[in-house]
């Protein structure tokens, strides 16, 4: 059996965000995969390392390369000529080295490569550490173009026990880590490339390596507190967002509860809480009847056994956070919103794309159109448009240029307290939702049309400036706009028509630059990348959805029950045999130029099977347009596959579509492209299916 050794590679770091933490490990995990994927992979990370782990590395490996074929690496004597003994050089062998092997059936001149893994994993791990890309990296060596996350400060790589000397940042590799900042200084040593002697090594000096360990850390020292006011809290009430973060700012965590003064609570709850995990990743705690109590939850980094000056000092800051939010609450009252709107023109959307101002404007209009075509009545189109024409004049308030998270929650509150309505001001709220994964859809019709308005608005108005995302970069978070429409419009229910709606949100944005043309074509392309994507986050198969949209998809609800539908019929009798007759007329006729619009004539048939066929499609094809058209995709498919697929078969039994005859032969393909059309026009196309291919035939 062939020698096995482990590899461990230590990269300390200065703090990185935890929103670098991830990437980096899965470039570190994608590397260590393709290169060598026989060994078993492990990731572990922390604010100050990045660690990969592989077991069962090969010492050495061999690989046979090919050379010229063997009948042109032999002279006329059967020895090696020029060419053999050329490619031997150009690998650092000899002519002696040079071996016989086979591939693909024929003989070749070949040499077996053994390499080193310790001799070839310095050069490997160095470019590596030079490829690994951040959202930010960094420079901070003079003269040196190394990039990174954050500063490196030291390397730790073994194959064994034996250190792999790699250069990179300026620094060569060694076997020493590092514990906890000011709780373990200086180095230790570690042995050899042992993962459990090295995170039992690296928790003896307060550092937690696997996150998965610090996570469920934390959320037990949050349960046990949340227990002492409430014995029935669940883990679920933990946001989960905020403990992914505070695992990543952590090395060897520890929950520390604080308090503030109850007067804050006299400021809307959403205030507080916002202020507490967005800007001091602390945990609210809440009281049994929901509403919010005057403490709150900080994780510390390190052992501490006094936590008094850690809790006053969290205090202190929190209380100044929290007395410049009523501050800003009663300062920002002297001004209703309405008053504010004008303000926006002092405020850039984005260079070249104009002002708030020139966006709100385009908004109401857009929102009111939106609320008219899900069927809102006179009064929910005004209250669309009055929350749109307020939709960001929360941006000028001192409380959001403070706390730019709370826009929209600042929007809603002053609102209300300025007598605009329970709709404008929920709608004020709701124009951000969804904002993250875990967040639902708007709920009232103004805020999804506020939602959608503002969504469209800024596709149109990035894409006309060009500015589309282009491969991994999207500076303007144009996909998650794009994404939030495609939630709102499922996740709703709603019947709307996506050109529709893009070609509205194109034509406000002409009208008020004074431009003309229509547009919106590439942003619907662009919408429907992200559709694919959301659909394939929930788990529907690639294939699926390509089938449907290729006979549309415009309207998304549909589109989604034609997915389910197929996939609930995955492998069944029927949907294998409306299969078959989609790819088998699809093939026959492909490059026949027909539209299918085309009549096909009776009089030039001239054989029972084909009139046969044509009855069908005559007496039974609109009742596969009905049941398609009333949502009965099941029933549609299977009444296809009944009805056509024994026909279907007889025909190509018995007659010859590609006859010499051209009117003959255009007439029976004719048609195959009205079978054909009868179910891709509006259901699905099933040749882009993947399925055992074959004649399956319903009887």
């Amino acid at each position: 059996m062939a020698e096995k050794k482990n590899f461990l590679l230590e990269i300390g770091t200065e703090e990185l965000p935890p929103a670098f933490i991830r990437p980096a490990l899965e470039q570190l995990r994608g590397w260590a995969e393709e290169t060598y994927p026989g060994a078993g992979c492990r990731t572990l990370s922390t604010p100050r390392r990045l660690v990969l782990f592989l077991e069962g590395l090969p010492v050495r490996r061999e690989e046979t390369v090919f050379g010229p074929p063997l009948d042109r690496a032999r002279d006329k004597d059967g020895g090696w000529n020029r060419q053999a003994i050329g490619f031997a050089r150009s690998r650092g062998k000899r002519a002696a080295d040079l071996e016989v092997a086979r591939k693909k059936g024929r003989e070749y001149c070949a040499l077996t490569i053994r390499r080193e893994t310790a001799e070839e994993l310095p050069g490997e791990v160095s470019a590596l550490l030079g490829r690994i890309s951040f959202p930010k990296s960094m420079r901070w060596l003079s003269g040196d173009p190394f990039r990174f996350g954050r500063p490196i400060r030291w390397l730790l790589c073994l194959f064994g026990s034996e250190v792999i000397p790699v250069e990179a940042a300026g620094l060569r590799a060694g076997r020493e880590t590092r514990g906890l900042r000011f709780f373990a200084p200086g180095s230790r040593q570690v042995r050899r490339a042992d993962l459990g002697e090295f995170k039992r090594l690296l928790r003896e000096n307060f550092v937690i390596a696997d996150p998965a360990a610090r996570r469920k850390k934390i959320e037990g020292g949050i349960l046990r507190q949340l227990r002492r006011r409430r014995p029935g809290a669940r883990p679920e009430e933990i946001d989960p967002e905020l403990l992914d973060e505070v695992t990543g700012l952590v090395e060897y965590p520890r929950v520390i509860r604080g308090g503030f003064d109850p007067e804050f609570l006299s400021l809307p709850a959403e205030i507080p809480v916002t202020v507490m995990k967005v800007y001091q990743r602390y945990f609210p705690v809440f009281r049994e009847d929901g509403g919010l109590a005057p403490e709150f939850l900080l994780v510390a980094n390190g052992p501490f056994r006094k936590t008094a000056a850690i809790r006053k000092n969290n205090e202190r800051v929190l209380r100044a956070r929290l007395a410049d939010a009523g501050f800003f609450w009663r300062e920002d009252q002297s001004r209703p919103l309405a008053d504010r709107v004008e303000d926006l023109e002092g405020m850039v959307f984005h260079r070249g794309l104009g002002t708030y101002l020139a966006k709100t404007r385009r908004l109401v209009p857009l929102a009111g159109r939106i609320a008219r075509l899900l069927g809102a009545s006179a009064g929910g189109v005004k209250t669309a448009e009055r929350a749109a024409r307020l939709s960001r004049a929360d941006l000028t308030t001192a409380m959001v240029r403070e706390f730019t998270d709370l826009q929209g929650v600042v929007g809603r509150e002053y609102a209300r307290l300025q007598g605009e309505g329970e709709g404008v001001a929920l709608a004020l709220r709701e124009q951000y939702l969804p904002r993250r994964s875990g967040d639902g859809p708007p709920e009232s019709l103004p805020g999804v049309a506020l939602a959608l308005a503002d969504r469209l608005d800024t596709l149109a108005a990035f894409f006309r400036a060009g500015f589309s995302p282009s491969g991994s970069q999207d500076p303007y978070g144009l996909r998650r706009q794009a994404g939030g429409v495609v939630r709102i419009i499922i996740e709703r229910g709603l019947n709307l028509s996506l050109p529709e709606l893009v070609g509205e949100a194109v034509s406000g944005l002409n009208l008020s630059s004074g431009e003309s043309g229509e547009g919106g074509g590439e942003i619907l392309d662009f919408i429907r990348t992200r559709l694919e994507a959301y659909l394939e986050g929930r788990g529907f198969p690639v294939d699926t959805v390509r089938a449907v949209f290729a006979s549309g998809w415009d309207r998304l609800p549909a589109a989604l029950d034609r997915i389910e539908t197929l996939e609930r019929m995955r492998g069944s009798r029927e949907l294998l045999a409306a299969a078959t007759i989609i790819e088998r007329t699809a093939n026959i006729v492909r490059g026949s130029g027909l539209s299918g619009e085309e009549e096909w004539r009776g009089d030039s048939a001239d054989h029972p099977a084909e009139t046969k066929l044509a009855r069908a499609l005559a007496e039974r094809g609109e009742e596969i347009r009905r049941l398609i058209g009333e949502g009965e995709y099941r029933k549609a498919t299977v009444e296809y596959a009944r009805i056509f697929s024994r026909r279907l078969s007889e025909f190509f039994d018995r007659v010859l579509v590609n006859v010499e005859d051209e009117k003959q032969r255009k007439n029976r393909m004719i048609l195959l492209k009205q079978i054909n059309r009868v179910y891709t026009d509006s259901l699905a196309d099933l040749s882009l299916l993947q399925f055992e291919r074959g004649e399956h035939i319903l009887e």
